[in-house]
């Protein structure tokens, strides 16, 4: 998973701060490199990722 940093545009989407992706879901050919080198996205551990996107659900306890 990866978080954008700093706001940019890819021909199909606009993104803004705190957007996520899989890394190879977005082709960010041009800019990759420079972008990374910038800092314009961060890593997120795919554990915490997907805890932040699936809040755990209370148990059902109709016995």
């Amino acid at each position: 998973m990866i978080t954008v940093k700093k706001p940019f545009n890819t021909p199909l989407r606009r993104w803004k701060e705190g957007d996520t992706f899989e890394a190879g879901e977005v082709d960010l050919a041009p800019h990759t490199l420079d972008s990374l080198k910038a800092g314009q996205f961060i890593a997120v551990p795919a554990t915490k990722a997907k805890a932040d996107a699936a809040p755990a659900l209370p148990e059902n306890s109709n016995d």
